[in-house]
């Protein structure tokens, strides 16, 4: 029963889609390029939040992404 709960819970069953998907993405140009975008956009907003050099933050993340 707790098998069962747990698969309710954090279901692994599409996993492997899950992880083409992501394989598919990580080599798509276009959606590496709006993960940079997004991840800069939220650099910024964090940055503005706490104070922090919102180039630098932004540069870090965008790193991070490649």
């Amino acid at each position: 029963q707790v098998n069962e709960a747990l698969e309710d819970v954090a279901s692994t069953a599409g996993s492997w889609a899950d992880a083409d998907q992501l394989g598919a993405a990580m080599r798509d140009p276009d959606a590496r390029a709006a993960a940079r975008a997004y991840l800069a956009s939220r650099a910024t907003r964090w940055a503005n939040s706490e104070g922090v050099s919102s180039v630098s933050r932004a540069a870090a993340l965008s790193r991070a992404a490649e």
